[in-house]
């Protein structure tokens, strides 16, 4: 099992914007690789990937990768200030060109501006990211596109395992750090998967974000859950106890079911247990309900 430390540090260098931090101040920090400009529209900002550009992206199939903006000197861009969309271009080593591609500004009702770049990569390898604010200023950053990757990718089987519940904690401790807790505790995954009801499964730890988006997607989940009475929802929480100083180990669910590195994340999957969606890191009500749309009746 993964110490803390270790699980957070697997998300990469935007995981200080998006996800969750350590509590004890040694947060993952870098710039992922972005580059920073100074145009005439104001102050140097820097582009940063809110999931991990080395692992996450595969070739072939449909990706989401949400980037944000932050100013050079710290601090996400306020909400206010973000611009309404952002023009992605992708350029592979050998040239091909993917885009553009308009990505408009998510995020209003968690006040909290990111942009989705949803595109299919044909072509395995780096590929350099072009982001035009569209005042004049032009951000660069870079990805590296994989052949396969270990997390569930849309149209393949959920992972299934059994699943603390209230009934039947299996020895966790923190079974949900939410408060109040979330109703989310009542059925297995085990048992969901597969059942015929379409299922939406959350990965986050609302009381150990240290930025505090962890809750508030789990709150948009909450609220979108109690229009959906087909749907069964399952909240995984990443430790297995402790408190925000000394939380223990990652759930071996995390780590060897979803085989995940970062947090928060939300897999959508239809009555036959195939993932129909997923949303990593950071996202919306309007793209929760797109993403829980997904699945159907």
């Amino acid at each position: 099992m993964l110490s803390r430390r270790a699980f957070l540090l697997g998300s990469g260098a935007a995981a200080l914007l998006v996800a969750c931090g350590d509590d004890d101040g040694d947060t993952t920090s870098g710039d992922g690789g972005a580059t920073d400009t100074t145009g005439a529209a104001g102050s140097a900002l820097v582009l940063g990937e809110a999931f991990d550009r080395n692992t996450l992206l595969v070739a072939g199939i449909e990706q989401r990768a949400p980037f944000v903006l932050f100013e050079q000197s710290g601090g996400l861009v306020a909400l206010a200030q973000a611009p309404a969309a952002i023009t992605f271009t992708a350029t592979a080593e050998s040239g091909e060109v993917l885009g553009p591609i308009v990505t408009p500004r998510r995020g209003d009702d968690i006040e909290r501006a990111y942009f989705p770049l949803i595109a299919t990569f044909p072509a395995t390898g780096t590929w350099s990211i072009e982001a035009d604010l569209g005042d004049g200023r032009t951000l660069e950053s870079a990805v590296v596109v994989n052949a396969e990757g270990d997390v569930a990718q849309v149209g393949e089987p959920v992972p299934t395992a059994a699943t603390p519940t209230t009934a039947d904690p299996l020895g966790v401790t923190n079974l949900c750090t939410q408060e109040p807790p979330c109703p989310f505790h009542e059925v297995s995954l085990a048992d969901a998967a597969g059942s015929g009801r379409p299922v939406a499964v959350l990965v986050s730890t609302p009381e150990f974000c240290q930025v505090g988006i962890c809750g508030p997607v789990l709150g948009l989940l909450t609220d979108a859950a109690a229009e959906r009475d087909d749907l069964t929802v399952i909240h995984i929480e990443v430790y297995t106890e402790g408190s925000p100083g000394s939380t223990g180990p990652v759930t071996p669910l995390v780590t060897d079911t979803f085989e995940l590195t970062y947090e928060p994340v939300l897999f959508v999957a239809d009555g036959g247990g195939f993932v129909t969606a997923r949303l990593d890191n950071i996202y919306d009500g309007p793209e929760l309900a797109e993403a829980l749309a997904t699945a159907g009746a």
